[in-house]
């Protein structure tokens, strides 16, 4: 939903980034940051986690963006 309302308000240009990996490799952690917030209003380390789980994201999309590049150069080859 994150990444919907990202493209929605034009901050990305498309759905590239599928963080719900990164949110389901992190559940407790992401869940207690969510509780953390509810009950303390603790904002900022919920941020700093996704912004954490966005470049972790991207950096992976980049890569395997590379291996796929990589992968059609030496089948062309």
């Amino acid at each position: 939903m994150i990444t919907l309302l990202l493209c929605e308000q034009n901050v990305l240009h498309e759905p590239m980034l599928y963080l719900s990996l990164y949110f389901k490799m992190h559940r407790q952690y992401y869940y207690d940051l969510l509780n953390n917030v509810r009950l303390n209003g603790e904002w900022e380390a919920w941020l700093d986690f996704f912004a954490e789980a966005v470049i972790v994201t991207a950096n992976q999309a980049v890569e395997t963006a590379r291996q796929l590049v990589d992968l059609s150069r030496r089948d062309r080859n």
